[in-house]
């Protein structure tokens, strides 16, 4: 277990994520981490990097909706101003 005084790790970027995860595993190879603690930290760490993947791609469909003035329409009405003769049938 690590020291309470710690200090955190700016997880921002894939960057840090896989610098986190590279001193995680060589701390469990060295009996320095709970392999518990390591599994852990693996699954927090790939849902997180599931997240920074997704930040950049919703900022890139806020602004695709935003050229097109379809900004905070639901899929309905998109398909509805793609198609003016489809139906919003449920």
């Amino acid at each position: 277990m690590l020291p309470p005084e710690t200090p955190d790790n700016p997880l921002r970027s894939t960057t840090d994520v896989s610098t986190l995860l590279s001193e995680s595993i060589n701390q469990v190879r060295r009996g320095q981490l709970d392999p518990r603690v390591a599994n852990a930290v693996g699954y927090l760490a790939s849902i997180l990097l599931n997240a920074l993947a997704q930040g950049p791609v919703e900022e890139r469909l806020s602004r695709v909706e935003a050229t097109l003035g379809l900004g905070g329409n639901t899929r309905k009405e998109l398909a509805t101003h793609a198609d003016p003769n489809a139906t919003s049938s449920n």
